[in-house]
């Protein structure tokens, strides 16, 4: 479990500080936006809306985690340890 954490702490640094500032925001931003401006506009109204609109919202997290992961398997294959990774175990 101890290697799962390590890779996924190595990942998120690498993510965090290739692109600067933005990237460093860039979560605060989101986490801003989806968990306390839209919860505190909609506050009643979400059981007034279609489902349409409940689904998009409840989606957009798993966009965001989409790029993310495409974007640590482009580092790894620009860095030539992407089959490394994939040969290795994951212990349990």
């Amino acid at each position: 479990m101890s290697d799962l954490w390590t890779m996924i702490w190595k990942e998120s640094k690498d993510f965090h500080l290739s692109g600067g500032r933005s990237n460093l925001l860039q979560p605060l931003l989101i986490f801003g936006i989806l968990g306390i401006v839209m919860p505190l506009s909609f506050t009643q109204h979400w059981i007034d809306l279609d489902p349409a609109p409940v689904l998009i919202i409840l989606y957009a997290p798993f966009l965001f985690v989409t790029s993310f992961i495409g974007d640590a398997i482009a580092g790894e294959r620009e860095r030539h340890t992407l089959e490394t990774l994939l040969a290795s175990r994951i212990s349990d």
